[in-house]
């Protein structure tokens, strides 16, 4: 079924997401909270995940096979390969509980678990753990899986709806915006599905834009605007890049 929103702007995330141009944890949630506070309106996190890596030996990853397995696989293989959890995943171990995933990872000869902590539709308990990952996140930024990301990281989904500068609400029929966001450090990166009610660059979108950048502390770029809209049958919808704005 064809949707039946009007026209509308949206920003559309590069291969990989956008960097959000960070050099500690801090920062970089900083960047998301302030986006959510400053122009949101009935922010949800949708899920929120903690993932810690740890090193392991080859032989507990060539039993378990390589990708995500039940854990009981995994626990029941540490103690038979003499595994002994780090510090670090102690730590989670304690005030988180159990890990509800697990994974076993494995690149330039080195092998790696990678415990898993999630909340899924409940909001509730998701936004309370969002504080309690973060702060342990940022106790351990220093912990480097490889040179490209961090051995302990937070992944998180918000739906919510747009605030412009104007102070009105993105609201139905336009579709929620939404943020998924890998906190990492300098690593750290987010998909921004931002949805802007205009049909062309306006001034009025303009300012919508800057207060966004201005929230983020940096800048989307802008060719990574598209213009979502029927096309002139009214059979489907396309996005088509949005006319170059300064």
């Amino acid at each position: 079924m064809t949707r039946l929103e009007p026209p509308f702007i949206v920003f559309c995330n590069p291969y990989g997401g956008l960097g959000l141009k960070t050099k500690t944890a801090e920062a970089a949630r900083r960047r998301i909270d302030n986006l959510l506070v400053t122009c949101a309106m009935g922010a949800s996190i949708n899920s929120i995940e903690l993932r810690v890596i740890e090193p392991c030996q080859s032989s507990l990853a060539d039993a378990c096979k390589q990708g995500r397995l039940a854990l009981n696989l995994i626990y029941n293989s540490l103690a038979e390969h003499g595994h002994v959890c780090q510090p670090w995943v102690v730590e989670a171990w304690t005030p988180f509980g159990p890990p509800n995933a697990a994974a076993i990872r494995q690149r330039d000869g080195a092998t790696s678990i990678e415990w898993s902590w999630k909340i899924e539709r409940d909001p509730e308990r998701a936004t309370i753990a969002y504080n309690r990952f973060c702060d342990y996140m940022v106790r351990h930024q220093q912990l480097m899986f490889d040179d490209y990301s961090t051995s302990i990281s937070v992944q998180a989904v918000w739906s919510f709806r747009l605030r412009t500068a104007a102070g009105t609400i993105v609201a139905p029929p336009y579709p929620e915006s939404s943020i998924t966001a890998s906190l990492a450090g300098r690593h750290a990166s987010a998909f921004f599905d931002l949805i802007f009610p205009y049909a062309a660059a306006t001034s009025s979108f303009i300012a919508d834009y800057q207060a966004v950048c201005d929230a983020l502390g940096m800048k989307l770029p802008p060719r990574s605007f598209r213009l979502d809209a029927l096309t002139v049958d009214g059979k489907k919808r396309r996005r088509t890049k949005l006319i170059t704005f300064t």
